[in-house]
């Protein structure tokens, strides 16, 4: 039996996990290979937290940049 509750949370997943994919794109792009301690990091995250990070991806040059938004 088809349940749109399902189908909308895996919808939802599906959006949060690209834009988590999307922002180590970026953050590649940006800072170099991202190293395995970083990706863990990241995709540890809340969809809440990554979004703050993108929006913030033009003050974030350097890893110590990107750390402040591990503490």
């Amino acid at each position: 039996m088809f349940s749109f509750d399902s189908y909308e949370e895996g919808v939802e997943a599906g959006i949060e996990r690209g834009q988590h994919l999307l922002l180590m794109q970026l953050l590649t792009q940006r800072l170099g290979t991202l190293s395995e301690k970083y990706i863990d990091k990241l995709e540890s995250l809340e969809n809440n937290e990554v979004i703050n990070i993108a929006l913030d991806i033009f003050n974030i040059k350097t890893f110590e940049d990107l750390n402040k938004y591990f503490l």
